[in-house]
């Protein structure tokens, strides 16, 4: 063997070395790459049914929209916004519900089965699909605590000096929490999981006020953000 062949063989056994080293350390770090994909702690659910406050869902009918909300006792209560007992008592009051409503902390509270008809949406249309005639037969309702913009609160009687108070005092009850983008998307990927028709697009995950029109409904409003659950801001227009 010459010089230059036997030079040869080394450099390929010590390539072939290094390629299995590396192959070894790719088998061994798969687990717990997966381990990390499916590291987000599992939801809290806490059962608050509002069973009155909800119908039968057909089943002939095909789920194919999420709507988003937002609520909060402010007005009557602007130093304690975000109770949950006093918001159920809201909804019963009101005749509606929702599916879930999620809380500043990640907590998921389950008011109506996703088998039950929420009633959440009203009357209302879609530019984009006028023979939409009625919403909540086919739609999951995800509320969150949350308040608005000036222009988003001004529909529920919030005036501008009351805002302007509660945004000085509570600033960080303004708009959406961290941990409810992170929950939300959560729970939209579990609701997609049950119901495949979902698209996640801005046809099928809609927010209220795109159904009700803002002279009706503002929520989820100005300040939320739709790119924090991989969606634009922009609403379709047209028919895909």
């Amino acid at each position: 063997m010459t010089p230059y062949h036997r030079q040869f063989s080394l450099d390929r056994a010590a390539a072939e070395q290094q390629t299995s080293f590396w192959l070894f350390a790719a088998l061994l770090l798969l687990p717990f790459c997966a381990l990390a994909q499916n590291s987000r702690p599992p939801l809290k659910f806490v059962d608050r049914l509002l069973l009155p406050q909800s119908s039968a869902r057909p089943a002939s009918v095909i789920v194919d929209h999420l709507v988003l909300h937002f609520c909060s006792d402010v007005i009557a209560h602007p130093d304690h916004p975000y109770d949950i007992d006093r918001q159920i008592e809201i909804f019963r009051q009101a005749h509606a519900s929702a599916n879930y409503l999620i809380a500043r902390d990640r907590t998921v509270y389950r008011l109506v089965p996703e088998d039950r008809v929420a009633w959440h949406a009203g009357n209302g249309h879609l530019p984009w699909d006028p023979a939409l005639k009625s919403m909540n037969q086919r739609a999951i309702g995800i509320e969150m605590f949350a308040i608005g913009s000036p222009a988003d609160m001004k529909l529920f009687g919030m005036s501008q000096a009351q805002y302007d108070t509660f945004k000085t005092k509570h600033p960080d009850w303004v708009g959406f929490s961290d941990a409810q983008y992170t929950t939300l998307n959560q729970l939209i990927d579990e609701i997609r999981a049950r119901h495949p028709a979902i698209l996640h697009d801005r046809l099928h995950i809609i927010g209220h006020e795109e159904w009700a029109g803002r002279a009706r409904r503002t929520d989820p409003g100005q300040l939320f953000d739709w790119t924090r659950i991989g969606l634009t801001r922009e609403r379709p227009a047209t028919s895909p």
